[in-house]
């Protein structure tokens, strides 16, 4: 009888082991999807951009163009593609920042995912496409979902100012507001800028279910946990 009963034993804290091995996983897996691994380098992830320079759009003070990728990335930065002047030469540097957004109701969204701080260039003769880097925390982007890249314009004076030139290749939602808080609605426009990040393995942008994994993982963990402790009692009370 008391064989069987350490072979009892010992087949439920194998079965246990096996629980836990399954726990253990389920937490690895979604720590893969928490923290999701790059598939390959930066490189332009979004593009409305091809040089064309016959067009120019400097008003209101922000502007936000929509764009929907076509797969999951790690934001890197954008770049936009801007003509910064200064009529008498004597102007305080022309400047502007940029900021990203994701839609809410197809308009962008009450705060930034992200902004570039202060850009300052070069008054010139010929535009250029600025780019900006995003060195803050880590920012993951998802396949099929809205956003829009703002240019915002308020350091803009009759003597320095900066403009962001049309004649992309696509046209695309644009929204306009002169404090960043009220969006109107401007139609469609063919601003040239690129969003720039690294593409991420199918499935790795987070999801809700990823915390529900996690969660489901320490439960069982610690119910385990609370089974081994009260079996271990109980026999030390019956010997």
């Amino acid at each position: 009888m008391i064989i069987f009963t350490r072979l009892g034993a010992q087949f439920v804290d194998a079965l246990h082991k096996v629980q836990v091995f399954a726990c253990v996983g389920g937490l690895l897996s979604a720590a893969a999807l928490e923290f999701p691994i790059r598939q390959a380098e930066a490189a332009t992830i979004f593009t409305n951009y091809d040089g064309t320079q016959t067009e120019a759009f400097g008003s209101p003070n922000y502007i936000a163009v929509s764009f929907i990728l076509g797969v999951n990335a790690e934001f890197t930065g954008a770049a936009a593609f801007i003509h910064a002047i200064s009529p008498l030469g004597n102007g305080p540097t022309p400047s502007f920042e940029m900021a990203l957004y994701k839609a809410d109701e197809r308009k962008p969204g009450a705060t930034p995912l992200w902004t570039s701080g202060s850009v300052n260039v070069d008054a010139s003769e010929t535009p250029n496409l600025v780019s900006v880097s995003d060195n803050g925390p880590q920012l993951f982007l998802g396949r099929g979902v809205e956003y829009f890249l703002a240019l915002i314009l308020t350091n803009n004076t009759r003597t320095s100012f900066v403009v962001w030139l049309d004649d992309g290749p696509n046209s695309l939602q644009t929204y306009g507001s002169q404090n960043g808080a009220s969006w109107e609605d401007l139609g469609k426009d063919t601003f040239q800028f690129e969003i720039n990040g690294a593409p991420l393995a199918a499935g790795a942008v987070p999801e809700p279910s990823t915390w529900a994994l996690l969660l489901a993982g320490f439960i069982g963990l610690n119910f385990m946990g609370w089974r081994r402790s009260a079996r271990s009692a109980a026999r030390s009370a019956i010997g």
